[in-house]
């Protein structure tokens, strides 16, 4: 008899949503099998099925789950009770999660990115993540809605203003490397910083402090220290938000 604890079965499907995202990550879809996912595991194939029917199944449930997940951390790391401390915590939170999640939020961005594997899905799945992410727009425009309202923020248009803010944060995984001169809470500050810059109601004149311009490479891509192109994973949450909700842009007004 086994003297290992049994885990839980709970505990079987997160860890099989985990491998499977690190597969799909690495492989992609169409190149992760549920033999592989089971290898993987250790585990046989019919202990795999007993948790999901299908690799659409583990598919989905993977992407549902760092999604809940990500917009529950940001979600409730705002607390403040003034707007603009709100925005602060809503980057802070974004940005953190991005990076000390890049794993799973690669793997989301890249996978859920490709158009021809989102829409691969059923509609009704498809719809049920497109309603967590809009969602999660909508707690970015209520803080610019309420920052407008009292003063703080100053912008044209808000559901845009929300777009390149969700965006900024997006791509960070781009480009930050772990161990580098900027650590995750310091590139959180940074990026916060810059989104308040943006928003309050004097940004569109030109600071007393600003640096003298720096000049412009002329190399058309950034490059990262390997020479590699700077690309990102997939289209962002943002651009997925944007073709779901094109027709909240049609004559909003603030």
């Amino acid at each position: 008899m086994s003297t290992h604890p049994r885990r839980p079965p709970s505990d079987l499907r997160e860890r099989i949503l985990s491998a499977a995202g690190r597969l799909f990550g690495e492989h992609g879809y169409d190149g992760t099998s549920m033999r592989d996912i089971a290898k993987q595991l250790g585990i046989s194939g019919p202990a795999l099925y007993w948790h999901f029917q299908s690799k659409e199944d583990i598919f989905f449930s993977f992407l549902d789950s760092v999604l809940r997940g990500f917009v529950k951390s940001v979600e409730g790391a705002v607390d403040a009770e003034s707007p603009d401390q709100q925005m602060r915590q809503f980057v802070k939170a974004h940005v953190r999660a991005q990076l000390e999640q890049v794993d799973r939020t690669g793997a989301y961005a890249k996978l859920y990115g490709n158009a021809q594997l989102r829409n691969s899905l059923p509609a009704d799945r498809n719809a049920e993540l497109g309603r967590v992410e809009r969602a999660y727009l909508e707690i970015c425009k209520g803080i610019l809605r309420e920052g407008l309202q009292l003063g703080q923020f100053d912008f044209r248009e808000l559901t845009p203003t929300a777009f390149a803010i969700i965006n900024m944060c997006e791509y960070v995984i781009t480009w930050f490397r772990p161990g580098g001169r900027l650590g995750v809470e310091e590139v959180s500050e940074v990026y916060a910083d810059l989104v308040l810059r943006m928003l309050r109601p004097d940004a569109g004149q030109p600071l007393a402090s600003a640096p003298a311009p720096v000049a412009r490479s002329a190399a058309p891509h950034a490059r990262r220290p390997g020479g590699d192109e700077t690309r990102p994973p997939g289209r962002s949450r943002s651009a997925r938000l944007r073709d779901q909700a094109e027709s909240d842009t049609q004559g909003e007004e603030g």
